[in-house]
């Protein structure tokens, strides 16, 4: 499934990104800028939808920001590199894969009019953008539907119905949904600070909801109800996170309270009259590494009282006492875990049927060949070819290899800006030259034979 550019720079053998054929035959303008965007998507394009990302001519914002950057010379770390037209950061290698570039300054109306050209002959349009700055470029819902009515019109922003004239034109980033939704007063040590998830929650929650309002738009316009006209959709980041922390049928702020007391170290979010007996809780073990033992059936617990060896009196407790009693049975599990290296211990509560399960580190994952075979495909350059780096295969799975396509890496800046332009959008050849002339839109530049010999 995946077109390789050259031999792995670490030998390894990936599969692709499992890109599938469900969605073959729409087209998605991706008018979208770093990660909740582009995620989302990327979901799309992985699922087989032919994905026009447009570009400001001088590149989308995730192509510079941040490093690592991947150059022909190899993934450059700590610099960006000098003289290379086809440098880009992983990070942009990952999310924009298989999708393809069109550059234009959309802010000329000779390029609007471009734009406007491609969007008569696509299915769905999604942003991320702030409405003041969609209103300025004039891509609203309204004016982009009156060129196409059967355009799928997915908006997604930061913070939704939240915003307020004082917060309209203020930034907003993933740590702003992850205050906002309450993520950051759930996580961590309950006696210590709130703190931030380890990677970018709200903006993948985001991205992942603007993928099902594209898919549920589609569905309602050319499944059973045949619309005659294309949906206008919203998404925000805030939104889709707090809909993920708040999944409780029971009262939130008491939930809340329970998880920040510290004379209930472990217990979580269980309940909050007399529950039933659970633990789960991470235990670190005598090499320093971390345990998550999932006892969360009264079964469960019997186990693990089987497996540690607790003593009669203490583990008379795992069978009907409340959370608060519930401390020593934890402090035997605690004292027996730490008594082991973290295999050891696991092995032994396996070997009784316990739900337990190593915390890995990104070493401990890259060491695991079953993980790294099942799960991971390896990053490629559009020009250079692998970079060494991994990515996630889709987790959407067909037992059917004929609805699996060819993988592309992410695209250069503008590599299918005139092939759009000519082939979907119906321009001449001579409309797209003098275009690209005035620079209103921009075209990546083929690599000298010289640069061919370096590979």
């Amino acid at each position: 499934m995946t077109e390789s550019k050259g031999q792995s720079r670490i030998g390894f053998r990936g599969r692709g990104r499992g890109r599938l054929k469900l969605l073959e035959g729409y087209v998605v303008v991706d008018f979208t800028a770093l990660l909740a965007g582009p995620f989302g998507t990327n979901i799309l394009s992985v699922l087989g939808a032919t994905v026009i990302k447009i570009e400001p001519v001088t590149g989308e914002g995730l192509r510079q920001h941040n490093p690592p950057w991947m150059t022909k010379d190899g993934t450059k770390i700590d610099s960006r590199p000098e003289n290379d037209e086809h440098w880009v950061t992983v990070r942009f290698l990952k999310h924009n894969a298989g999708k393809q570039s069109v550059a234009i300054d959309i802010k000329n109306p000779d390029g609007l009019g471009a734009l406007h050209q491609i969007i008569r002959h696509a299915d769905a349009f999604i942003h991320n953008f702030k409405p003041a700055a969609v209103a300025r470029l004039h891509i609203t819902g309204p004016e982009l539907q009156a060129i196409n009515s059967r355009l799928v019109y997915v908006a997604l922003d930061g913070l939704g119905r939240y915003v307020d004239t004082e917060t309209a034109d203020i930034p907003v980033i993933d740590y702003t949904a992850q205050a906002l939704s309450g993520v950051m007063a759930l996580t961590g040590d309950p006696d210590g600070s709130p703190t931030t998830v380890g990677f970018a929650i709200g903006d993948i929650a985001g991205g992942i909801y603007a993928a099902i309002a594209v898919l549920a738009g589609l569905l309602s316009r050319d499944g059973h109800r045949k619309a005659a006209h294309g949906s206008a959709l919203s998404v925000s980041m805030l939104g889709a996170l707090s809909s993920m922390v708040w999944d409780k049928p029971i009262d939130g702020i008491a939930s809340w309270n329970l998880r920040r007391e510290k004379d209930r170290p472990g217990y979580g979010l269980a309940g909050v009259t007399k529950p039933a007996p659970v633990l789960m809780k991470m235990f670190q073990s005598a090499d320093g590494k971390w345990l998550y033992l999932c006892g969360f059936t009264q079964d469960q617990m019997r186990r693990i009282v089987d497996a540690v060896g607790i003593a009669d009196d203490v583990a008379a407790k795992a069978n009907d006492a409340p959370g608060n009693d519930y401390v020593d049975v934890e402090a035997a599990v605690e004292a027996w875990v730490k008594s082991l290296n973290r295999d050891e211990a696991r092995r032994r509560l396996i070997a009784k049927g316990v739900s337990v399960w190593p915390v890995q580190t990104p070493v401990d994952i890259m060491a695991d060949s079953r993980f790294r075979d099942a799960f991971l495909y390896e990053v490629e350059h559009p020009t250079y070819g692998p970079t060494g780096m991994f990515n996630v295969v889709s987790p959407i799975v067909s037992e059917d290899a004929v609805d699996y396509g060819s993988d592309r890496p992410a695209p250069l800046l503008g590599q299918q800006t005139r092939e759009v332009l000519r082939d979907l959008a119906g321009m001449a050849t001579e409309e797209i030259d003098a275009l690209a002339k005035a620079g209103v839109v921009h075209e990546a530049k083929a690599r000298s034979q010289d640069e061919e010999d370096v590979d």
